[in-house]
């Protein structure tokens, strides 16, 4: 299994539904991952191999990404993964999830230090300071 050459880091303080699951998409060639993985915390091991499906469905309801378990680490409160995608519809889906994340990050960050925000005001915010650093390889 070719490990992607770039990880994108999900916020811890965002937690994410990681699920196994069946791969709904065929078998791959190991030379067909994406550039692009994710790492992230589970409540639950996984081992490397493993399909998942991660989700936030508060944050963005329709969304499911299928993912394959690259290592999984045991840390103190919970399971470091590493994980990478199959398809690059799967790279978009999970690029997109994680950009909602450091949005609903910024705003909480924001109410924390006592400036109110909505969610629409923090992605606007968010967008303008932060998204054309967001990796793109791959898409």
């Amino acid at each position: 299994m070719t490990q992607p050459l770039k990880y994108l880091q999900h916020p811890k303080a965002i937690s994410l539904n990681v699920v196994a699951c069946e791969a709904q998409t065929p078998a791959f060639e190991a030379s067909e991952s994406m550039p692009i993985g994710l790492i992230l915390h589970s409540q639950t091991p996984f081992s490397a191999g493993d399909m998942v499906q991660i989700s936030h469905p508060k944050l963005c309801p329709e969304t499911h990404v299928e993912a394959q378990v690259i290592w999984c680490r045991h840390q103190p409160s919970s399971y470091q993964l590493a994980i990478h995608f199959r398809t690059e519809e799967d790279l978009y889906r999970v690029r997109l999830l994680e950009q909602l994340c450091h949005i609903k990050l910024y705003q909480v960050e924001k109410q924390r230090s006592g400036e109110p925000i909505c969610f629409d005001t923090a992605a606007q915010e968010w967008i303008e300071q932060y998204a054309a650093h967001f990796p793109t390889d791959g898409l």
